[in-house]
């Protein structure tokens, strides 16, 4: 688990959010529901980088990469405005 994950995951339910962690190979870190919608969001370091096996998992459907509270909060805020 990344560093910053905690923070994110406290954040997201200071919110409302639902957020079960994953920890399947190659599966995004987080599974967060909010008002009715779910979105997957993979944590990661200022520095770091996904795996091989996310790489093999996602293809070109990576889920959105997310290293700060800010950012998370921006991604699952942007996901509720599009719907």
């Amino acid at each position: 688990r990344d560093a910053g994950e905690q923070a994110i995951v406290e954040a997201l339910e200071a919110i409302g959010a639902y957020v079960i962690r994953l920890s399947a190979p190659g599966a995004p870190d987080l599974l967060v529901g909010f008002r009715g919608h779910w979105q997957p969001l993979e944590v990661k370091s200022q520095t770091g980088t996904l795996t091989s096996m996310q790489w093999r998992s996602y293809g070109a459907n990576v889920y959105p990469i997310v290293r700060t509270v800010d950012e998370a909060l921006a991604v699952i805020w942007r996901k509720r405005q599009k719907s």
